[in-house]
């Protein structure tokens, strides 16, 4: 698909009209997207992406317009007058709302587009957005993707991650955090809190003398309420078997028998390295040559439904 359009051009540091190509979007979700871009915070009242990324998300259009506000517009317009176009962020006037697995995005969009994408589509209908990246602000909650054009076809699916398990300790991936943190809460008291990019770690002392942990964390930037990781740390021969036929302990080749053979080996420091596993998304780690830390994690693009 091809059309001329206004789209930002990191390169030259300049709006410029050009052929639209689909192909130089790069599929994705906005979830994953999100939890690799820092967010807006006291200091930094909005961060400008000046690579403006472009990616090409499947969502659902709800068949809501609205016109945009006022704190949304003078963000575009900070980014016009950075560009040196004060014109550009005239052609943005409306925005659109479509969803992603539950989750409601507003897109600016421009006049002659929203024309043409109101002709073709219907609320409910699944289609392809191309979206530029702007970056974030503390005066909104949403990120600021500015809609380039679409893609009315049903969108293509994306490759999944595999992982070895879909629950560790008893904790699966991709359900509600709430309870699951007040359960082990009850169990092992107040958790230590931190953070890892996006991610909210919740880290709980299951057991003292061996030095067992089990650290959860969330989904990031707008899915805080689900379960995206599950990570068990332990020591060799403390601990019952992960699954029934691996323990903490276990040497490479014992770990590799049950999992797989790692694509790669990381030093993680202070003794650990992590072996990587083909397309997952999933890890574990050794320490000083054994078993000593697992982590499952749900599929960035995807969570089940």
């Amino acid at each position: 698909m091809k059309r001329a359009v206004l789209v930002l051009v990191a390169s030259t540091a300049c709006v410029a009209v050009l052929a639209f190509d689909s192909a130089e979007f790069h599929p994705a979700t906005f979830k994953s997207f999100q939890r690799q871009q820092p967010a807006a915070a006291e200091g930094r009242d909005f961060v400008f992406d000046a690579a403006t990324p472009a990616l090409a998300v499947g969502v659902k259009y709800s068949g809501a317009t609205r016109s945009i506000a006022a704190p949304r517009a003078a963000q575009i317009a900070m980014v016009a007058r950075s560009l040196h176009k004060p014109e550009y962020s005239a052609l943005y006037r409306k925005e659109i709302e479509v969803v992603e697995q539950g989750r409601s995005y507003w897109l600016p969009i421009q006049d002659e587009v929203l024309s043409e994408l109101a002709k073709l589509l219907n609320p409910g209908q699944e289609f392809t957005v191309y979206v530029r990246y702007l970056g974030a602000s503390l005066s909104g909650p949403d990120r600021l993707y500015l809609l380039i054009d679409f893609d009315a076809g049903p969108p293509k699916p994306l490759p999944r991650d595999t992982c070895f398990a879909r629950q560790l300790f008893g904790i699966a991936v991709g359900r509600p955090l709430a309870p699951v943190l007040e359960g082990l809460k009850a169990k092992y008291g107040e958790p230590h809190v931190m953070r890892r990019g996006q991610e909210n770690l919740y880290v709980f002392l299951v057991d003292l003398e061996s030095q067992t942990y089990v650290v959860v964390g969330d989904a990031g930037e707008g899915y805080r309420d689900k379960v995206f990781s599950v990570q068990l740390t332990g020591q060799p021969g403390q601990r019952p078997a992960v699954f029934r036929t691996l323990r903490f302990g276990a040497p490479s080749s014992e770990v590799a028998s049950v999992l797989g053979k790692p694509v790669d080996t990381v030093s993680s420091g202070e003794g650990y390295t992590r072996l990587v596993l083909a397309h997952s998304t999933c890890s574990v780690e050794l320490k000083n040559g054994v078993f000593a830390s697992i982590l499952i994690a749900d599929d960035p693009n995807y969570f089940q439904e």
